[in-house]
């Protein structure tokens, strides 16, 4: 299951999804793109409107709790949307990678295991 102190919310076309940045998310975005994700992200951050990123890493970090949920989904779902949405789901992506740089930078009591990490303490509220 998921960590919620990982998770961002935003809601689109009316429907709520819940956003994670995991390891299949980055595995994920890397296949799409033929792209590591340093690159990747570099591309997200430097632009206000891309599009072309945004669309598949909202698909990619839904996919934990929303596996149902495909890329021409997402797609469809952004269609519906005015320009001035965009900024609300750059947001909402930027907020589910800096949960997940929050959680990997918490301090950490001894030798730390896979999937055995200190819960970040954040308790920001989720944008939508």
């Amino acid at each position: 299951m998921g960590d919620p102190a990982k998770e961002a919310g935003v809601e689109i076309g009316g429907q709520r999804f819940r956003l994670v940045f995991t390891i299949g998310a980055r595995r994920r975005l890397e296949t799409h793109f033929g792209k590591k994700l340093p690159e990747i992200m570099r591309q997200f951050m430097e632009s206000t409107d891309d599009l072309e990123t945004l669309i598949p890493a909202l698909w990619a970090f839904m996919q934990r709790h929303h596996a149902d949920v495909s890329l021409e989904d997402v797609e469809a779902l952004c269609d519906d949307l005015d320009h001035g949405d965009i900024d609300i789901l750059m947001n909402a992506v930027a907020d589910a990678i800096m949960r997940e740089a929050k959680v990997q930078e918490a301090p950490s009591e001894g030798p730390t295991k896979a999937g055995k990490r200190k819960k970040a303490d954040s308790t920001t509220s989720a944008r939508s």
